[in-house]
């Protein structure tokens, strides 16, 4: 750094050499001094944006990895709704039929009109559940806001509750509805 004598602060370059004699001793020395404020500005520059590239690509890397991670998730959720429907609708169809088939006893009715109920709640969850985590179609539909949250905080509830969440819900009232891609609202 160099100030000038107007008082300017200019970046120099110094380049030195001793001529020395026969004898090793100095003569003389030849400097060479070069303004260079616009070549480190330009490297200054540079560097500044070599920085901000760098934080980019790791912001584009990190949502990558969110996004790989939500793939893996989405395609595990696919398994396991699988392995639940399976047996599911397997107790839902005996008790079904059971219910068909109960003449006499008028007791148990109730019980297994509420036990398809459920089944039929627990399929319709499962469903819910991997439709959240699948990849969307990006079709949009006019969709009621307060259902889709509904149905959102309804796979949370159990988290909600082991983590001792209390939810308070104050919706609009007469909401319209929105034309939106339904599962990216859910996420």
């Amino acid at each position: 750094r160099y100030i000038r004598k107007e008082g300017d602060i200019i970046w120099v370059g110094l380049n030195a050499s001793i001529i020395r004699n026969e004898k090793g001793s100095a003569l003389y020395f030849i400097a060479m001094i070069e303004d260079i404020t616009e070549v480190k500005s330009y490297r200054d520059h540079l560097e500044d944006l070599v920085k901000a590239r760098a934080e980019m690509l790791k912001k584009s890397h990190e949502r990558l990895l969110h996004s790989e991670k939500l793939s893996a998730l989405g395609k595990l959720t696919g398994s396991i709704a699988h392995e639940f429907n399976n047996p599911l609708y397997g107790v839902r169809n005996i008790l079904e039929q059971t219910l068909e088939h109960l003449e006499q006893d008028e007791e148990y009715k109730p019980l297994l009109t509420l036990a398809v109920k459920e089944c039929n709640r627990m399929a319709d969850m499962v469903r819910r559940l991997r439709e959240f985590y699948k990849p969307s179609a990006g079709v949009k539909v006019l969709l009621d806001i307060h259902q889709n949250l509904d149905e959102t905080l309804l796979l949370m509830k159990k988290e909600f509750m082991t983590r001792k969440i209390q939810l308070k819900r104050n919706y609009a009232p007469d909401l319209p509805k929105v034309e939106a891609v339904d599962d990216q609202m859910k996420q």
